[in-house]
C-alpha cells in the first residue's frame, strides 16, 4: 500500500469515528466498508465495524465482523471486549463470560469489562462474582456512577444493607438525577428500620417525579411499617390511581385495609390482585386467613 493510500486510510478512520461519535451509523458503516476495500486485513476497520453493527442492532454481523478482526490478530482486545458485548445481547452469557476473560487477560485494565462481566454473572445469578467484577472495575475507575449503582442493587438482592447503603450514596454523590438509586435507597433504609430517613428520601424521589409508582408504594409500605395505616392506604390509593393493573398495589391496599379493620373492603383487593394473577399465592393466602377469622 502506497503512501497516499496510507493517508486516505487514516482519514477514513477518523471520518469514520466522526460519523459514529455524531449516531450516523450508516455513514461510519461506509467508511469502514470503503476501509476495507483498500485494505481487507486491516484490524482496526474490522473491530471498527463490528461496533457500528453492534449500535445497529446486526448482532451477527457484528460477530463475524470481531470474529474476522481476531483471526487476523488475536490479542486484539478491544476486539474480545466488543465480541462479549454482542454475545451477552444474544443472551449467549458464557461464551461473552470466555470473551470478557479474554479481553481482560490481554488488558485487566479494562474497567469496562469487569463492569460488563459483573452484568453477565448477575444475569446468572451468580452475585458474588457479580460483585467481585464490580470491585475490580471501581478499583480501576471509582468515579462510575453505573458501577456504584449496579453494586449496591446487588448488595440490596444479598440483603447486605448497610454495604448497599454506601454504593447508593456513593452513585448519588456522582449523579444526583438518578431517581432509582434514590427510591432504592429509601427501601434499604426502611429495611435498616430507619423509617423516618427512608420517608425523607422517597419524599426527594416524588419531588422530582410526582408519578414514580416504585417510591409510593415504597412509601405506603414504609408508613405501613410506623402503624400509620391511614397515610400508608392514601399512597397505595395513588398508586392505584395512576396503574389500576398494580397487583401488588391491590394486595398491599387490602394488607393496610385489614389493619384498618376492614376486612370486607381487604377482600375486595385481595379479588382485585387475583385478577390480575390468578396464580398470586401471597394474595390467596391473605384472603383465606381473613375470611377464616370471620366464621
Amino acid at each position: 500500500m502506497g503512501l497516499f493510500d496510507g493517508f486516505k486510510k487514516g482519514s477514513k478512520i477518523k471520518d469514520a469515528y466522526g460519523f459514529f461519535s455524531r449516531g450516523e451509523y450508516q455513514e461510519a458503516l461506509k467508511c469502514y466498508d470503503e476501509i476495507l476495500g483498500m485494505d481487507p486485513n486491516y484490524v482496526k476497520a474490522w473491530y471498527g465495524k463490528g461496533v457500528v453493527l453492534g449500535e445497529l442492532g446486526k448482532y451477527q454481523d457484528a460477530l463475524k465482523a470481531y470474529d474476522k478482526a481476531l483471526n487476523l490478530n488475536p490479542t486484539c482486545a478491544e476486539a474480545w471486549y466488543g465480541k462479549g458485548v454482542v454475545l451477552g445481547e444474544l443472551g449467549k452469557y458464557q461464551d461473552a463470560l470466555k470473551a470478557y476473560d479474554k479481553a481482560l487477560n490481554l488488558n485487566p485494565t479494562c474497567a469496562e469489562a469487569w463492569y460488563n462481566e459483573g452484568v453477565i454473572f448477575g444475569k446468572l445469578g451468580k452475585h458474588e462474582e457479580e460483585l467481585n467484577c464490580y470491585g475490580k472495575s471501581l478499583e480501576l475507575n471509582p468515579e462510575d456512577a453505573d458501577t456504584w449503582y449496579n453494586n449496591g442493587v446487588t448488595l440490596q438482592q444479598l440483603k447486605k444493607y448497610e454495604k448497599a447503603l454506601k454504593s447508593y450514596n456513593r452513585n448519588l454523590r456522582l449523579d444526583q438525577t438518578n431517581l432509582n438509586a434514590l427510591n432504592n435507597k429509601g427501601v434499604v433504609l426502611k429495611n435498616l428500620e430507619r423509617y423516618e430517613e427512608a420517608l425523607e428520601c422517597l419524599d426527594k424521589v416524588l419531588e422530582l417525579d410526582p408519578n414514580k409508582i416504585e417510591a409510593i408504594g415504597n412509601k405506603g409500605l414504609t408508613f405501613k411499617e410506623l402503624g400509620e395505616f391511614e397515610k400508608s392506604l392514601s399512597c397505595f390509593n395513588r398508586l392505584l390511581e395512576l396503574d389500576p393493573n398494580d397487583r401488588s398495589g391491590w394486595y398491599n391496599k387490602g394488607l393496610v385495609l385489614n389493619k384498618l379493620e376492614k376486612g370486607g373492603e381487604a377482600i375486595e383487593c385481595f379479588d382485585m390482585a387475583l385478577e390480575l394473577d390468578p396464580d398470586y399465592e401471597d394474595a390467596k393466602k391473605a384472603k383465606e386467613k381473613i375470611l377464616s377469622s370471620m366464621q
